[in-house]
């Protein structure tokens, strides 16, 4: 279980300052920055809302494949 948490971390940063890192080279229509004004808090949501999407997705994913290679494959 631990290690389930410990990897699903880690993907979901990861990906979340992949999709941050994106966001702020595409700024579309300048919504994150602006010359020398920066919008963290709609930064930092792209950011929360990655790693969220990730991290559960790849818990549940390794949850489940544990559990058949646990109970059907042994």
């Amino acid at each position: 279980m631990k290690n389930n948490i410990i990897i699903s971390s880690t993907i979901g940063i990861v990906l979340a300052l992949f999709m941050m890192y994106i966001a702020w080279e595409h700024n579309p229509q300048c919504e994150i920055h602006e010359k020398e004004v920066i919008d963290f808090e709609y930064w930092f949501t792209i950011g929360i809302s990655w790693f969220l999407l990730a991290f559960v997705v790849v818990f549940i994913l390794m949850t489940i494949v544990k559990y058949v290679y646990s109970n059907y494959l042994k």
